[in-house]
C-alpha cells in the first residue's frame, strides 16, 4: 500500500528535535483505548522494528508504526 505520509508542524519538529537529542528516535503509533477507539502513542526508542516506516518532515526523522497508518495517514 502506497501512502502519502505524515508531516510536522513546526512546533512539533522543534520538540522532536529537543526530545531526540540524546541519540533516541521519535516513534508515533496507535493503540486501543476501551469504548474510545484508539489513542495515540509517541515513545522514543533505540531500535526501529523492521515494519515501522521512516518520515522526514521539517528535516526532521521519525518513525511510525505500520499498523498505525490506518489510523494517520492522509490518503491521496
Amino acid at each position: 500500500m502506497e501512502w502519502k505520509g505524515i508531516s510536522l508542524s513546526e512546533s512539533a519538529a522543534c520538540r522532536i528535535r529537543q526530545l531526540s537529542s540524546d541519540g533516541q528516535l521519535f516513534h508515533l503509533s496507535v493503540r486501543p483505548s476501551g469504548c474510545t477507539g484508539f489513542a495515540y502513542e509517541v515513545k522514543l526508542i533505540k531500535q526501529v522494528k523492521q515494519s515501522d516506516l521512516k518520515f522526514n518532515s521539517r528535516d526532521v526523522a521519525f518513525y511510525v508504526a505500520l499498523t498505525a497508518m490506518p489510523m494517520l495517514d492522509a490518503r491521496k
